[in-house]
This record gives structure tokens, C-alpha cells and sequence, in this order.
């Protein structure tokens, strides 16, 4: 299982490196509906930068915040999150 999960993590990784942002978002998809805690949140922020890319940003909003949930006080993902707001905020997204 865990093979698995390392083996859609990579191709989700190479998707995006890509600019498939479609394809890499339901990869990550994939890994969370198994293990919803997935490398202590980073699968959520991944997909929450696809969904941003992808225009999808109530999606990438909540993604940030389950993925701050699951690592709290991992800056990474709380700075997402706050570069997607204050983008918001100013009308550039």
C-alpha cells in the first residue's frame, strides 16, 4: 500500500513539474482519499497549489488549511495559504 501511495505521490510530483496541473490534482486526490494525513499534510498543500494554478481557489483554500491542520506551524503551508488570500485581497488572482 504504502509503495502505492509513494508511486502516485512521484507521478503527481512529475505531473506537476509538467504543468499537467488536471492530471496531478486527482493523483493527490488518490493518495488523500487512502491516507488523508498523507507526509504530515503536504499532499493537501500540493493539491492546493494545483487547485490555484487551476483557478479552483475555494478549493486551494480549504486544501491550505487541512494541510495547516495536519502540520500545524509548518510555515509552508501557512504561507500558501496567506499568499492565496492576500491575492485575493488584492484582486490579482
Amino acid at each position: 500500500m504504502m509503495d502505492d501511495l509513494r508511486e502516485l505521490e512521484r507521478e503527481a510530483l512529475q505531473l506537476q513539474r509538467i504543468g499537467d496541473y488536471k492530471l496531478a490534482a486527482k493523483r493527490w486526490q488518490q493518495i488523500l482519499e487512502v491516507n488523508d494525513k498523507w507526509e504530515h499534510g503536504y499532499a493537501h498543500y500540493c493539491l492546493a497549489n494545483c487547485c490555484a494554478t487551476l483557478g479552483m481557489l475555494d478549493e486551494a483554500a480549504a486544501h491550505y488549511r487541512r494541510a495547516i491542520s495536519v502540520g500545524p506551524g509548518d510555515q509552508l503551508f501557512i504561507d500558501g495559504l496567506n499568499s492565496l488570500l492576500d491575492g485575493r485581497t488584492r484582486g490579482l488572482i
